[in-house]
């Protein structure tokens, strides 16, 4: 897989094989960041990529611009082929990779809010709606949370959502803080 825009255009991301991750295809990562800069300038911004898997989306930031980006991945091999690509493509010290439980994370967190934070779970993983709730918690103002899930999810009428694109299998859902309001979805 190769980094798309930016000052590592082209540049590789390896993953070890036998690992369970479902990369994030290159048309949708490409449209994702359209999506993405068309909203939020990453120059210098602080991201967050949960769920990194192969790190795809923190070291596509990095290249556009971002001045750090903080990984957090569970599976152990898959957290160190993002701490060697980022030595691979010399961003190691603008990234840091903590093995964690994405979720677990976002309820524990008490740092500074990120400018962005990506998010591509596992598409069969429960819970998957209230990550937007957990997750805009910890996104500054005028910043945005970005989910990539199976289409069949839907978010119309969530709290923060700005939009939603559909590409094959994925959609790309785009939230932002200043919208969000309340948990959802809603409890009876």
């Amino acid at each position: 897989m190769r980094i798309i825009a930016g000052r590592l255009k082209r540049r590789a991301v390896h993953l070890p094989r036998g690992l369970d991750v479902r990369p994030t295809s290159d048309r949708t990562r490409e449209a994702m960041f359209s999506l993405v800069v068309s909203r939020l300038d990453l120059e210098d911004a602080d991201v967050l990529d949960l769920f990194s898997g192969s790190g795809a989306l923190g070291f596509e930031a990095l290249s556009r611009g971002a001045r750090s980006v903080e990984f957090v991945e569970r599976d152990r091999g898959a957290a160190r082929a993002i701490r060697d690509n980022a030595v691979k493509l010399e961003v190691d010290a603008e990234t840091t990779v903590i093995q964690a439980d994405a979720v677990a994370f976002l309820r524990r967190y008490a740092g500074e809010p990120y400018h962005c934070i990506f998010a591509d779970p596992p598409y069969g993983m429960e819970g998957v709606r209230d990550l937007p709730g957990l997750a805009l918690l910890h996104v500054s103002p005028g910043g945005l949370f970005v989910l990539e899930h199976d289409r069949s999810i839907r978010f119309e009428g969530a709290p923060g959502l700005v939009t939603s694109r559909s590409y094959g299998r994925s959609t790309v859902s785009l939230f932002a803080p200043e919208s969000y309001t309340s948990p959802w979805p809603p409890t009876a």
